[in-house]
Parts: structure tokens; C-alpha cells; sequence
């Protein structure tokens, strides 16, 4: 093995990012008391979605005699490569002109806590499930079967202003941020 500038996952053909956009719903289950409280709603939202995916280019250690190697870009084949070979990956940008896009669906689901202590400041966790769907599995290794449905569970924090558009006069920062006595 050589002591390498970068890492690497062995066997990881494409590099993949999904962009997703959809209707949903958030239904309140129960309202906050006071501005101290906290509300509890449930939501879900689907839509489509569209699974951009590239393929990564390692730098590969390629001998020319018995005492050198030059290092060359070449994208991962299992049938060839071997993992003691590979020095890095390659620059992002490289094997971006061979992008591709796979349409697919997905659906979204889970709980919103909403705690914030003013009426226009929104401060929320958020819990869940999610589930992507494409018609053909995305070739992302190539040391493993590959999928054409991703499920996972997510935690996130939520922040941000509610904007009133049939008021505009009360959507000034001052009269957001400001402590209703």
C-alpha cells in the first residue's frame, strides 16, 4: 500500500445527488398554549425527483519498469483495478461531461415541534421517513448490488420567518424580531 494524499472508498463507481420537489401537507395535532410551548404537527409531501449521478475517476498507480510508476486517471472497474494500485481519486470535475440524469419519485413523512417563542420566527425539529424511487437500480458501487429504491430516516432542525402576504407592512425585520409584551 502507498501513503496516499487522499481517501477513497473501494469500489465506489458513480457519485450521486438527488434533487427533489413536491406538494405536501402539515396538519397540527396540537397547538402551543403559549409562545413558551411547543406545537406538534404531522406532515408528508411527495413529488418527483431526478437522481443526477457521474462517474468518479481514482488516480491509479500504472508501472513502467521495475522501479517506477506514473500515475494515471481512469474510472473504477473491478475486473481491473486493484485496490493496492490506487493512489487517490481524481479531481470532482473530472467525468462531469459524463453526468447523467435518472427521473424517479419520492415520498416524505414524519412530526414537526415547533418551539419558537415568537409569532414570526419559526424554530422546529423535524423526524421522519423518506423513500426515493427510480425505474432502474443507480450503478453507485460496484463492489455491491446496486438499488433502484432508498428508504432512510432523518433528523433535522428547521428555522426561518413567516411572511404575511396579505400584510406587508408587518414582514419589516424590525416588526418580526420584536417582543410582544
Amino acid at each position: 500500500y502507498y501513503q496516499t494524499p487522499g481517501s477513497f472508498v473501494f469500489g465506489k463507481k458513480n457519485w450521486v445527488a438527488i434533487l427533489r420537489g413536491g406538494y405536501g401537507h402539515q396538519k397540527e395535532i396540537f397547538e402551543k398554549a403559549d409562545l413558551g410551548g411547543v406545537a406538534v404537527r404531522y406532515f408528508y409531501t411527495g413529488g418527483a425527483a431526478v437522481a443526477f449521478y457521474k462517474p468518479i475517476y481514482y488516480k491509479m498507480l500504472k508501472f513502467v519498469g521495475p522501479y517506477e510508476a506514473e500515475i494515471i486517471e481512469e474510472k473504477f472497474d473491478i475486473k481491473k483495478h486493484d485496490p493496492t494500485m490506487i493512489y487517490s481519486k481524481s479531481s470532482f470535475f473530472k467525468g462531469l461531461n459524463e453526468a447523467r440524469l435518472l427521473p424517479g419519485i419520492y415520498g416524505k413523512a414524519g412530526f414537526n415541534f415547533e418551539y419558537s417563542k415568537q409569532d414570526k420566527v419559526i424554530h422546529a425539529i423535524e423526524i421522519g421517513a423518506q423513500i426515493d424511487m427510480f425505474p432502474k437500480a443507480i450503478p453507485i458501487m460496484d463492489t455491491a448490488k446496486n438499488k433502484a429504491v432508498f428508504f432512510s430516516l432523518f433528523a433535522s432542525y428547521r428555522f426561518g420567518i413567516i411572511i404575511d402576504p396579505l400584510n406587508p407592512e408587518s414582514n419589516r425585520l424590525s416588526n418580526i424580531f420584536r417582543r410582544n409584551l
